[in-house]
């Protein structure tokens, strides 16, 4: 006997009532409907309504392998021990002593066995092979939602279908399915990478891990997290670098603008401890606010390395004319930006800017925002999703405004709603702002002139709230270039002067929004 054979074996037996958890209510009335056909066609001596009646039992069959194939993958995927999830498996779907009994040898690669260990190794073999083949339509991701309202954390895993770009959640405590597979227009595959958070029917969900092997090793290996860094003397042209980074293939996932302290820039630079230039680099580095970025690419570390080009800018606009180091660097020391040379050192640098903790939160580099002269802006989702950041941040800086403050953030159904509250009732876009406002990573920026009357001057700047207004009117405004619709309109500015300093502070400052 073979080792396929035994395997269309063991596939047989379906013995274990009790453990039938993949019948579903479909299939039941499946079952009830084919013995009804059964008992009605079992002595007619009509062709047509035997050949049917045979045609449906064929249907039913596969459904129910369907069924078992799609409940039993999924046990696999979600367990830590997949091999022994797989024979537990085994050992609910057969009868133990008809294996034990029945069979005293099996064929493993042409030779007849009964060793017990090499038929052992042999099967452990067949399913690794089974499992890197489990289900190739869909990706899984483990994600977490945080219930306000419980307050408590939720996990769950999430699948995203290839063939039509639906998604599932299922509630990885509660052991059942949380939202059925639908279409989610807020959520695209090249969203889906670990530390994104993404939105799904107005829940913030953090992706924190790849739930199986097949998705790790079509997603993990080749979207690249890679942390990179605007230096003091570059920040006045971030908008133009931010352009470069983002035509070339590049997605900004993280962002803000921070004072980096002393110890700060010894952490960072540890691994130049001891060496004489560190000094000038720990002074530089802390002269001014610099930009952290966390970078999604396919091979993102190599091709953020390839995009800065050679450390010394005098080289790379030899060598890589094309370079941020060769069109934006000095020399050698004054080289523009950072990247980091490897996926180790990226985790390790992005967790100095972004860290996960709460204490590592508190002693990071902190916000930049001045609170003088100053009124908040807003960089729409949708704008940041098509690309628009750098467009719109060089604009900004080529207009006389200086930017002081910057932090790209999430925002929740709730503080959305809190936020435009002043609007509801008064705008009949009002739901349509919420909704756009929580679709996505939005940034928030702290925007400063020379004179107290800065809100206004910049809301002149920003234009009408409706776009089509905007290019009627006042055409080199920023809606009129960036808006789309009245919803989305590029840019949320502060109305009243008063209320700026509170919207920097909210957003910016104190973090009371859930920010990345």
């Amino acid at each position: 006997m073979d080792l396929l054979t035994m395997m269309l074996i063991v596939s047989k037996f379906n013995n274990c009532v009790n453990k039938r958890n993949w019948i579903t209510k479909e299939l039941k009335i499946q079952c009830q409907l084919q013995r009804d056909l059964y008992l009605l066609t079992r002595n007619s001596n009509n062709t047509n309504a035997v050949n049917y009646c045979k045609t449906y039992c064929k249907l039913l069959s596969k459904n129910i392998t369907e069924a078992k194939k799609e409940y039993y993958n999924n046990l696999i995927i979600q367990s830590k021990n997949k091999i022994a999830t797989t024979w537990k498996i085994i050992k609910s779907e057969t009868n133990n002593t008809y294996i034990r009994d029945n069979i005293t040898e099996i064929n493993v690669k042409g030779t007849m066995t009964c060793n017990p260990q090499i038929i052992a190794d042999a099967m452990n073999q067949h399913f690794l092979l089974l499992l890197n083949d489990i289900d190739k339509t869909r990706y899984s991701f483990n994600v977490e939602w945080y219930d306000t309202e419980a307050s408590l954390i939720r996990t769950f895993m999430l699948f995203y279908y290839k063939v039509d770009g639906t998604i599932e959640l299922n509630d990885i405590k509660l052991r059942r399915l949380f939202l059925k597979r639908m279409k989610c227009d807020t959520v695209a595959l090249g969203d889906l990478h670990v530390g994104a958070t993404v939105n799904i029917l107005s829940r913030q969900m953090k992706i924190t891990g790849f739930a199986d092997e097949y998705t790790t090793l079509h997603l993990g290996v080749l979207k690249q997290r890679t942390f990179a860094m605007l230096k003091p003397d570059v920040v006045e042209k971030m908008g133009h670098i931010m352009k470069v980074i983002i035509q070339n293939g590049f997605k900004i996932t993280k962002l803000k603008m921070v004072q980096m302290k002393r110890d700060h820039a010894l952490e960072f630079y540890a691994e130049h401890k001891g060496k004489p230039f560190l000094p000038f680099l720990v002074e530089y580095m802390t002269s001014g606010p610099v930009i952290a970025m966390e970078l999604l690419a396919d091979n993102g570390v190599a091709k953020w390395r390839e995009l800065l080009g050679p450390t010394d800018s005098e080289q790379a606009r030899k060598d890589a004319p094309g370079s941020i180091r060769a069109l934006f660097g000095k020399d050698k020391s004054l080289n523009a930006a950072h990247g980091s040379d490897s996926c180790a050192s990226a985790e390790r640098e992005l967790n100095i800017f972004f860290p996960m903790s709460p204490i590592a939160q508190y002693e990071s580099p902190r916000s930049t925002a001045t609170f003088k002269n100053s009124t908040c802006c807003i960089i729409k989702p949708h704008a940041v999703q098509e690309g628009l950041l750098g467009d719109i941040v060089s604009e900004i800086q080529e207009s006389g405004f200086q930017i002081t403050a910057m932090q790209m953030f999430y925002m929740e159904h709730p503080d959305a709603e809190e936020f435009y509250e002043i609007y509801k009732g008064v705008v009949a876009e009002y739901s349509g702002m919420v909704n756009q406002l929580v679709s996505g990573a939005s940034v928030a920026m702290e925007v400063t002139g020379p004179d107290v009357d800065t809100p206004s001057k910049f809301r002149a700047f920003v234009g009408p709230a409706d776009p089509e207004i905007a290019k009627k009117l006042r055409p080199h405004t920023l809606r009129a270039r960036f808006g789309r619709t009245k919803v989305q309109n590029a840019i949320h500015c502060t109305d009243l002067p008063e209320d700026g300093l509170l919207e920097v502070i909210s957003l910016i400052d104190r973090n009371l929004i859930r920010s990345l």
